[in-house]
């Protein structure tokens, strides 16, 4: 009987390794908002947590950088969506944004842009509800920081929220 090469017997076991770890891999995330999937429909229970009244199915933030005559601009990008799994998870989708305050206004973190959606199946077809500006409400925590506070609209058990916002910050 031959002998494996060491090296060669390294290689397989490599990959081997590489293929399970494929295998073990997790359901790849819809990154794509407005289109819920049916998996994201479908799931009801998380399966380390099956206490759990909601679950983030998908988070994603970043920022970039730009420099203006008014100082060094960046801009943080936030997507996010949310599956209420019970009555007790509404309030999961509620969010907050905190924003600092500048010396000068014209400093003062602003949100550039804000999109809330909720989604609801009724009766087999899929119901979109936008944010009404009434569920948004704004907090001065003290001289530096307020934070904003949103609600979105029509959230249930079963429901599925995304939020997309920008914020940017003058320094």
């Amino acid at each position: 009987m031959k002998k494996l090469n060491p090296l060669k017997f390294c290689i397989i076991a490599l990959l081997l390794a590489v293929c399970s770890l494929n295998a073990l891999a997790q359901q790849e995330p819809n990154k794509k908002f407005g289109k819920p999937t049916d998996w994201e429909w479908n799931y009801s229970k998380v399966d380390y947590e099956p206490s759990a009244n909601a679950v983030v199915l998908y988070f994603n933030t970043y920022c970039t950088y730009d420099y203006r005559a008014n100082g060094l601009i960046v801009l943080t990008h936030v997507k996010k969506r949310v599956k209420v799994l019970s009555d007790d998870g509404k309030d999961a989708s509620d969010f907050e944004i905190f924003l600092r305050l500048g010396r000068l206004s014209s400093n003062d973190d602003r949100v550039t842009s804000l999109k809330v959606n909720t989604y609801n199946k009724v009766n087999g077809k899929i119901e979109k509800a936008k944010l009404n500006k009434d569920n948004i409400s704004e907090e001065k925590l003290n001289d530096a920081i307020k934070v904003m506070k949103v609600r979105p609209e029509q959230v249930k058990k079963g429901s599925i929220v995304e939020i997309e916002y920008e914020k940017m910050s003058v320094f």
